[in-house]
């Protein structure tokens, strides 16, 4: 059952806050495992997985088939630069998540 969509923008932006808090702890530059010879810090792809498991977690209770990394990746992409990036990355990733464009 659909949640109400404010609900569903609050649990991506509350999920995404609480991975942010992580980000202290994950400060070792690692491989990106999907692209390989590229490194970054091991936070970002920390953070990108907990949107990435949250986003097929919602899908699958709405019965949407889940969707590839590349898709959190482009909409990380696109929230990079902006001044509100933790709203807008939970905003997209909430967007995915109903299979609404982004």
């Amino acid at each position: 059952m659909l949640r109400d969509w404010s609900e569903t923008i609050s649990l991506f932006r509350t999920t995404l806050m609480k991975a942010q808090e992580q980000r202290s702890n994950k400060k070792k530059w690692v491989n990106d495992p999907a692209n390989i010879g590229k490194e970054d810090l091991e936070w970002v792809f920390f953070e990108r997985q907990v949107m990435f498991d949250l986003t097929n977690q919602e899908r699958k209770e709405n019965n949407l088939p889940p969707i590839p990394i590349e898709e959190i990746i482009r909409a990380e992409n696109l929230a990079i630069g902006y001044c509100d990036y933790t709203y807008k990355f939970a905003l997209y990733c909430a967007e995915i998540s109903r299979d609404q464009p982004i």
